[in-house]
């Protein structure tokens, strides 16, 4: 269990991480997204991204504007909602932001490999499909064969459509 200070902060390191690189001004919905793909990407714990939306996203924003790493950018208006949006982007005279590792966590050892950069060394018996339930993985398996089937038919169409461009520029020869 992540205890409330250490995910504040994680936030705080994950939102300016974001803001750095993407490296323009970004509304708080946006920087909330990119958090929490970032987050997801990462494989850090759900508790890190699952809660993360544009109010959670704001705040943390402003508690960066109020420590001054953070800069409001000129507001974009939103046609949608009619009004204004605060735009955010990172202070250039704050220090390079690292991707923040998940609070309450301990770091996986890494692997040197001969010619490639270390990586992250699996852990014994991890299934990384243990967070899904089994309707996840159903779907899953289904989205994989139809875009493995769709894939297969793609790759004939275009060897197909190969051939026809090889006999009609053997005709006009």
């Amino acid at each position: 269990m992540i205890n409330a200070e250490q995910l504040k902060q994680y936030h705080r390191q994950l939102a300016l991480y974001c803001l750095q690189s993407v490296g323009e001004p970004l509304t708080a919905a946006e920087v909330a997204e990119l958090m929490q793909t970032t987050a997801l990407n990462s494989m850090h714990a759900d508790q890190c991204w699952q809660r993360i939306d544009a109010g959670k996203a704001a705040g943390t924003l402003k508690a960066l504007f109020n420590a001054g790493s953070v800069l409001e950018a000129p507001p974009v208006r939103n046609a949608r909602q009619g009004r204004d949006q605060a735009r955010w982007a990172q202070n250039p005279d704050s220090e390079r932001a690292e991707l923040p590792e998940c609070p309450g966590e301990a770091p996986q050892a890494t692997v040197a490999q001969p010619g490639l950069p270390e990586v992250l060394a699996p852990s014994i018996g991890a299934d990384p499909y243990s967070h899904m339930s089994r309707t996840q993985l159903v779907a899953l398996v289904t989205a994989q064969d139809e875009l493995d089937a769709l894939l297969n038919r793609f790759t004939g169409e275009l060897a197909e459509w190969k051939q026809r461009t090889r006999v009609a520029l053997a005709v006009l020869e």
